[in-house]
């Protein structure tokens, strides 16, 4: 992911050993990854840092799906979408939405855009232009407004 545009994202996540075992236990059954391009993440850094260790954990876990998800599937399945930071009662999701070529990713905080991605066999990933925030603000220990 460093190598296209998300070494920020992947500098973050491959601190993070809880995060980068729930990725690394997905990938095998299929992973999609919303990476944060770097502007994005660099200018979000500052709330990061700021983040409790399971606010951390939980937004990068916000940025996985734990099935492969094409750039068509995306566009033919609109609605909520679970992520691996829904667990049990932390109900974690997003909408994803058409938007013309683009695919839209919605929470109660944010809206970010994908059009771009990089593939691999069982991991898919897509390029993000902003930070995607759960909408549930007690994974956050501070007010985000992008």
């Amino acid at each position: 992911m460093s190598a296209h545009g998300c070494k920020f994202f992947s500098d973050a996540l491959t601190s993070n050993f809880d995060a980068l075992k729930t990725f690394t236990d997905n990938v095998e059954g299929g992973l999609t990854v919303f990476c944060p391009m770097d502007d994005a993440f660099k200018n979000f850094m500052p709330k990061f840092k700021n983040l409790t260790a399971d606010g951390k954990d939980s937004l990068l876990l916000y940025h996985g799906v734990p099935i492969y998800e094409s750039m068509a599937m995306l566009k033919s399945n609109n609605g909520l979408m679970n992520t691996l930071a829904t667990d049990g009662a932390k109900k974690f999701d997003f909408t994803v939405q058409n938007d013309g070529e683009d695919v839209t990713l919605k929470t109660k905080i944010v809206t970010a855009t994908t059009n771009n991605r990089l593939r691999f066999t069982a991991l898919i990933r897509f390029l993000l232009r902003s930070i995607i925030h759960p909408h549930s603000s007690s994974i956050l220990s501070l007010s985000l407004s992008l």
